[in-house]
């Protein structure tokens, strides 16, 4: 299956779903107009992905990672972020899985939305960790981008 990866736009998220390196990465600011018209794609990719991990027989058994980072959320992408960790947690019937919920320094609102969502989520197989960084946004993205 193809890896999955969207630029971030002025109200968008960075998406970087990379198959291979088994690292799945939202990060950005994340209040588009319609949550669903861009997540929608994304969630139903990510279901295909979990689809095609519990029918192979062919298993590589290294952990997978979901990784967010966030300037801002709005309330529904919150939500459409709270499926996708949903769906994302049921690979760890096969993998050993971790969602990596990161804040910038000090920032206390991405911090208690984190919070919120591990609390929500109430996940049993999967880690949620929530994690201070100083990387930005921008550091984020200039990591994760493709090399010519």
């Amino acid at each position: 299956m193809l890896s999955y990866h969207v630029t971030q736009g002025n109200d968008y998220p960075m998406v970087d779903f990379d198959v291979e390196r088994r690292e799945f990465v939202i990060c950005g600011i994340s209040h588009p107009e319609s949550a669903m018209d861009f997540y929608g794609p994304l969630i139903r990719w990510l279901k295909d992905y979990v689809d095609e991990q519990h029918s192979t027989t062919n298993l590589c058994r290294a952990p997978l990672y979901l990784k967010l980072l966030f300037r801002h959320v709005n309330s529904m992408s919150f939500r459409s972020v709270s499926r996708i960790c949903r769906l994302f947690s049921t690979l760890s019937d096969l993998y050993p899985c971790e969602i990596i919920w990161y804040f910038e320094n000090e920032d206390i609102d991405i911090y208690e939305a984190g919070v919120d969502l591990k609390e929500e989520l109430a996940l049993q197989d999967t880690i949620f960790s929530i994690e201070e960084t100083s990387d930005t946004i921008e550091d984020v993205h200039e990591r994760l981008k493709p090399r010519s």
